[in-house]
């Protein structure tokens, strides 16, 4: 499977966002949906995420100030098109044969 496939693959799946690093307009696939982590007093959510290069990402989302970790994931955050923050991990991460495993679960 071409990486172009998989990128489609995980935004159908997961959704996509467009990160800017204040230089570049990043595409990015989640490749899993967003989780809350962190204490109880300071939390977030997270998500794993791809670029069509192959590369991994992590992204960020701050939840709204009177959110409740608890609460329903989809009202905590003010927009999940634009996390507070997102990151490169792996470059190439997703161009090895990793590829095959990922799409038999």
């Amino acid at each position: 499977m071409k990486i172009e496939e998989l990128f489609e693959f995980n935004a159908k799946k997961y959704g996509k966002i467009v990160w800017n690093d204040y230089f570049f307009d990043y595409e990015l696939a989640l490749t899993q949906d967003p989780y809350p982590f962190g204490s109880p007093e300071d939390w977030y959510f997270v998500a794993s995420a791809m670029d069509k290069a192959g590369n991994r990402w992590v992204v960020i989302w701050q939840p709204k100030p009177d959110a409740d970790v608890n609460g329903d994931y989809a009202e905590q955050v003010d927009d999940w098109d634009r996390p507070c923050h997102a990151e490169m991990l792996e470059i190439g991460y997703y161009l090895d044969d990793y590829i095959g495993y990922y799409l038999d679960d």
